[in-house]
């Protein structure tokens, strides 16, 4: 009962409710010093594929791109879907430099040719918070860096501070 209530059934990566769950609980067990860093990704025109090739394609889509995100991920990180054709990655006790290049080598990864089903790009936003930073507010700058990503021309990277200086550096493509 407990790997099915944590567990997305389509994707087998993490459920949204416990993907969630970890990223707040999360900053409370940093050290200090530590960081935190979560990074939401959007598939790029996936509603084109689900239109095109059907919802069962879109799905094969969604799985390989679970696989594949996993598959570059380290001990520890978590994955999990956040809705539609967007995933969220949560990376523990990660500088954002290191972040950054780890998002990009999952932003290839994704994009590399499929054996199955159409090509797909993603977009990330990528934010860092310390403790004492609530989930709400980590959410809602990782979701502001996204959609930054996808308006400046979608398959990249972009970052985006959690503090009140997350504008100063908007974006950024790795």
């Amino acid at each position: 009962m407990h790997a099915l209530v944590n567990t997305d059934s389509l994707t087998s990566a993490l459920s949204r409710k416990r993907l969630l769950e970890e990223a707040e609980e999360a900053p409370r067990g940093l050290r200090p010093g530590w960081a935190l860093s979560f990074a939401p990704f959007d598939l790029g025109d996936f509603k084109k594929i689900n239109d095109r090739y059907g919802h069962p394609t879109g799905d094969v889509v969604l799985v390989r791109c679970a696989k594949r995100a996993r598959h570059g991920l380290r001990d520890g990180d978590r994955l999990g879907p956040l809705g539609g054709e967007e995933f969220g990655v949560l990376l523990s006790d990660t500088e954002l430099s290191a972040t950054r290049r780890l998002d990009e080598r999952l932003r290839v990864s994704l994009e590399a040719p499929a054996d199955e089903g159409p090509d797909v790009t993603a977009s990330f936003g990528v934010v860092q918070a310390r403790p004492g930073r609530t989930l709400s507010r980590l959410l809602t700058e990782a979701d502001r860096a996204l959609y930054q990503a996808k308006r400046s021309g979608k398959n990249r990277v972009v970052t985006r501070e959690d503090g009140p200086d997350a504008a100063r550096d908007p974006v950024q493509k790795v």
